[in-house]
């Protein structure tokens, strides 16, 4: 009887139910099937689909709006993390589009889009929901090979690639056919192609801005030759005695500027001896101290209330001494390396290391046509958000750190190109045995501890101001057969005579080091120091402190044979 009973309540409950289920169905409005994506993107990623591993390389994202109203959003390219940052990072560029109207969306992004499992994608978000989102899968070339682009008619660039593999096929000769889409500045430049091949007559029917994205490439040490029509194979004779390649890439100096900009914070720790002696203190307050008063009172039971607050206290002495110590500004050190071309272009490195006195968001503002690449470690970062680029209408960039710990590092490196922006203009004859001449500032750094360097000679410049004129004697160097550390260098006992605090001579010498290169023994070379702050970056809502450690380099002349360089 029970039993029945049971049965009968149960079949209720299903009945309701389902009654409840089917008015929830009936009432409830139907639901439209989703949309397609009316926002087509469509990624160009380095060269025609190819980049060299580690160099910088540039990435076009073509939106066209392919429905019937305006739409405003945000295009979003994660890139995966790589031996420069440890997080994925996201570059954003917001956009409006009316109907049918197509924009392209450009970044520069570093060159490790096979470092990670992760794949690099670009999405389409829209009032916050992504819209359509594509995966990107470049090929990408080593960085040990000779990377030859081909600006030729079709049969000549297939006589060249037919050649290069009967004659060519055990160097590490790697092709790639160019477009006059490809010769721009912001393609060319860093992008680590060694050689352009051009057929003959083509170089003059280029645009005049073509043709200087050329020369500004072969001017940082791109080997630039012409392809004779009816020899063709001629050429890649040439193209092998390019026996030095560039094989550092960009990534290597973005790396070791940051190691030197969070060196000078490691140099500042708190002093040693100070912690001991409140260490010592500590012990001998919760050790002798509390054992013989509290047992000339009588009430040792009190140890386990005064231990305790003797400890808090403690904690509260050291951390009030660092706050202290670090002070409760944000601090910027930015460490740069400034080269000055002779033909007026410049190129900026830096790499800034952001000290966070206090856990939380932190933005860097740099002005327009500054590329940016956060360099973070997640020691640093406890959040699953990502570094963000962002590109605002103006052409500034703003990099967001979402959340940085407190007494934390955040590092970023950027990167700028400057087109006419004077040069170090140098007149220098050798007469005997010295090298005469005139070295012109006609740039817009003013240079202190400056020092003209060919081989071991020495000349050394107190300063030098934007259009002041130095005269230069110096002895010819005797030939040097094997190269030398920078440190057992005559060069580097007079570049280290600075005055100045140790913090700011160890980040000088290890910025020298860096850069020094003792196989340029005919290449006479302008160094100096300069104390303007070349980039201008802002921590934006904080107050901050900014330090700038900058050494200009320029090449002004070559003096006897040497090897051919990429550098």
């Amino acid at each position: 009887m029970r039993t029945q009973i049971q049965t009968k309540i149960i079949g209720l409950l299903l009945g309701a139910l389902l009654c409840w289920w089917l008015g929830v169905a009936y009432l409830s409005p139907v639901q439209a099937a989703p949309e397609e994506a009316t926002v087509e993107l469509k990624a160009n990623v380095g060269i025609n689909g190819e980049y060299k591993w580690g160099q910088v390389v540039p990435v076009h994202i073509t939106i066209t709006n392919r429905g019937e109203n305006t739409v405003k959003g945000k295009v979003e390219l994660s890139m995966p993390s790589s031996s420069m940052s440890t997080t994925n990072t996201l570059y954003v560029a917001t956009a409006s589009l009316a109907k049918g109207e197509a924009k392209t969306v450009f970044f520069r992004v570093p060159g490790s889009f096979t470092d990670s499992p992760k794949e690099a994608s670009v999405r389409w978000i829209q009032d916050g929901k992504v819209i359509n989102e594509q995966k990107i899968t470049p090929i990408g070339r080593s960085n040990q090979a000779i990377w030859t682009g081909i600006l030729a008619s079709d049969n000549i660039a297939a006589i060249l690639l037919q050649t290069m593999e009967k004659e060519k096929k055990d160097a590490p000769v790697q092709p790639i056919q160019l477009t006059s889409d490809n010769l721009t500045q912001d393609t060319l430049l860093d992008s680590g192609l060694n050689v352009i091949l051009i057929e003959q007559g083509k170089f003059d029917s280029l645009q005049n801005t073509q043709k200087q994205a050329i020369q500004s490439w072969a001017d940082r040490g791109g080997l630039l030759l012409t392809v004779d029509p009816a020899q063709p194979a001629a050429v890649w004779p040439q193209v092998a005695q390019k026996a030095s390649v560039q094989k550092e890439a960009f990534m290597d100096n973005a790396s070791e500027l940051g190691r030197i900009a969070t060196h000078s914070f490691a140099a500042s720790l708190p002093s040693l001896p100070l912690l001991i002696l409140l260490l010592v203190i500590y012990i001998i307050i919760i050790g002798p101290v509390a054992y013989f008063i509290m047992r000339k009172l009588g009430v040792r039971e009190w140890n386990w209330v005064f231990i305790p607050l003797a400890s808090i206290a403690m904690l509260a002495l050291v951390y009030g001494y660092g706050t202290w110590h670090h002070g409760t500004n944000t601090r910027v050190q930015n460490v740069n390396l400034i080269e000055v071309g002779t033909n007026g272009n410049t190129r900026i490195m830096s790499s800034s290391a952001i000290f966070a006195p206090y856990a939380g968001e932190y933005r860097i503002q740099l002005p327009k046509n500054v590329d940016v690449f956060p360099s973070e470690e997640k020691r640093a970062l406890e959040t699953k958000e990502f570094p963000i680029v962002t590109k605002n209408s103006g052409g500034d960039t703003e990099t967001i750190f979402p959340y940085i710990n407190k007494w934390s590092l955040g590092k970023v490196y950027a990167q700028q190109n400057l087109f006419n922006n004077g040069a170090f203009e140098a007149t220098l004859n050798q007469k005997k045995d010295r090298l005469i001449g005139t070295v012109r500032n006609s740039t817009p750094y003013s240079l202190h501890d400056a020092r003209i360097v060919f081989g071991d000679s020495i000349q050394s410049i107190p300063t030098l101001a934007p259009g002041a004129i130095v005269q230069v004697d110096l002895p010819m160097p005797a030939p040097k057969s094997e190269p030398r550390y920078y440190d057992d260098t005559e060069f580097a006992a007079h570049m280290l005579s600075q005055n100045g605090e140790e913090k700011l001579k160890q980040t000088r010498l290890r910025l020298m080091r860096m850069m020094y290169d003792s196989s340029h023994s005919t290449t006479v070379t302008l160094l100096g120091w300069t104390d303007q702050h070349p980039l201008q970056n802002k921590v934006a809502d904080r107050s901050y402190k900014v330090s700038n450690v900058t050494l200009v380099t320029a090449k002004l002349a070559q003096i006897g044979k040497q090897e051919d360089s990429n550098d």
